[in-house]
């Protein structure tokens, strides 16, 4: 259940909200952003959230309703059990004979439960739901901004607080209150059908958020807002409630989810399978995990794609004769400390970096030399991060 973009254009048009000009505007950054084009409107103050949740209600059929005008007898509202009406964010507000009348918040949210609903119920299944948010531009429904307004928020000892993250950090803690409540529903639903023994579930991220700690926002370095990702995975009756303390990257999810599985691993897969930890047997735990950041090979393009920064600055490594392995930033993290050695976009300078996360949780004061041999704990990590990289055949000079 979901507006296509040319469905919008055409009916905004039709209406004459916006010209043909504002809207193809609107459109072309969201694709060069890799944003909906709804979020790229509501952003630029094109249209309000609630008339685009009208007008996408209309377009799909179903009606939109304003409940803060409706007076709801108990009656009604009693018909769906009060933990389903949470879970899924939806309301009985109008019973005649006996139809019920019933208002959602996000109809497109159920796609995912219709999906688990509707499976075979005799075949496994698998679901990735990948959301945008909490992603730039930061956008969440009124409700859960509505949390966070008028309170007095904690900042970061390494955040320097500017007009942009005034901006953006209330927009972003909203974006992951949504997450948190949405994904909340999806576990809801799965306890609902009886799919939670045999079902497991996993919240995870590809990369943190910034918010100004440092003086950045985004991602692309090494400090902990940027590569710290959740890895919460649910198992009832198989995975014991508990926190395990050990570096955990990416690269392991693939193996260990399969090992969950009792699947055969790829001989190639440069991560581990941790599985018999997850499950409460007896298994080393890892030192660390490697971090990383790599020159642009700048082949990445399609067809007719206007080249981005990356790729261009791939092209000047070209040019330049510079392998774009060999630049960047290489690192590791282990229950302690970031470890990190950078070389900058070309690799005309060397500075390694060295954070104790335990007395310096906002990596605030690093330990800063050119040479591993002046300092027997950085000599030591050095050593542990060129295995690393002997293992994945990466080229970085150390």
């Amino acid at each position: 259940m979901r507006v296509e973009p040319q469905q919008l254009k055409s009916f905004i048009l039709d209406a004459g909200l916006l010209t043909q000009a504002q809207f193809d505007k609107a459109f072309k950054k969201a694709k060069k952003k890799k944003q909906k084009v709804e979020d790229v409107l509501i952003n630029e103050g094109l249209i309000s959230q609630e008339k685009l949740t009208k007008l996408e209600a209309y377009i799909l059929g179903i009606p939109f309703v304003n409940l803060e005008k409706e007076t709801i007898s108990p009656e009604v509202l009693k018909v769906i059990p009060e933990p389903i009406a949470k879970s899924h964010n939806i309301v009985a507000f109008r019973k005649r004979g006996n139809n019920l009348e019933v208002a959602m918040l996000d109809p497109e949210d159920l796609r995912t439960i219709e999906f688990i609903k509707n499976k075979p119920q005799d075949k496994p299944f698998a679901l990735f739901l990948a959301w945008n948010p909490p992603h730039p531009p930061f956008v969440a429904p009124d409700k859960y901004k509505t949390l966070y307004k008028n309170k007095d928020l904690p900042v970061r000892p390494n955040v320097k607080v500017s007009p942009k993250y005034h901006k953006s950090y209330l927009p972003y803690l909203a974006a992951v209150s949504s997450c948190d409540d949405n994904f909340g529903r999806l576990m809801n639903a799965s306890d609902e059908l009886g799919l939670s023994d045999n079902t497991i579930l996993i919240f995870t991220s590809d990369h943190g958020e910034m918010m100004g700690s440092h003086y950045r926002f985004e991602k692309s370095i090494w400090y902990e807002e940027s590569i710290g990702i959740p890895f919460m995975i649910r198992w009832p009756g198989h995975i014991k409630s508990r926190f395990e303390k050990m570096p955990f990257a990416c690269y392991n999810f693939m193996p260990t989810l399969l090992g969950l599985l009792g699947l055969s691993i790829p001989d190639k897969a440069e991560g581990m399978d941790y599985s018999k930890l997850l499950l409460g047997e007896h298994e080393k735990k890892a030192s660390s995990a490697v971090i990383a950041s790599y020159g642009n090979p700048g082949n990445l393009l399609a067809v007719g794609q206007k080249p981005s920064i990356w790729a261009l600055n791939a092209e000047n490594l070209r040019i330049k004769g510079i392998d774009w392995r060999t630049v960047g930033y290489r690192g590791l993290r282990t229950e302690r400390y970031t470890y990190v050695v950078n070389k900058g976009p070309e690799g005309k300078q060397l500075i390694r970096y060295l954070y104790d996360n335990q007395k310096d949780p906002y990596q605030l004061n690093p330990v800063e030399t050119i040479y591993a041999q002046e300092n027997d704990l950085i000599l030591n990590l050095n050593e542990e991060l060129q295995r690393w990289l002997d293992k994945m055949n990466d080229p970085f000079q150390l």
